[in-house]
């Protein structure tokens, strides 16, 4: 019987001898909310409160990157771990 509830996305079966165990593995939108305010701050607010300065552009074309491509990275990492690569099973 899988593992109900409103984390379950995805359920793995572990089986030893003759006993077999579901195994819940899935998502939740809190990190999701979380990283993207951390990596919104980083990449809308910090840019508008950059200082003046003759480098001001680059350093908000920086920062905006930077959170764009470090957010992105983050997402497919937590995406990769609710579907994970198990390997064959071996009798």
């Amino acid at each position: 019987k899988p593992a109900a509830g409103p984390k379950s996305v995805l359920c793995v079966r572990k089986s030893s001898r003759n006993h077999h165990q579901n195994v819940a593995m899935g998502a939740s939108a809190l990190p999701i909310i979380i990283f993207s305010a951390i990596f919104g701050v980083i990449g809308i607010v910090l840019p508008i409160v950059a200082p003046k300065g003759p480098n001001r552009g680059i350093v908000q074309c920086v920062l905006i990157l930077t959170a764009a491509t470090c957010w992105l990275f983050w997402l497919c990492c937590y995406m990769a771990q609710m579907n994970p690569l198990i390997g064959p099973k071996l009798h």
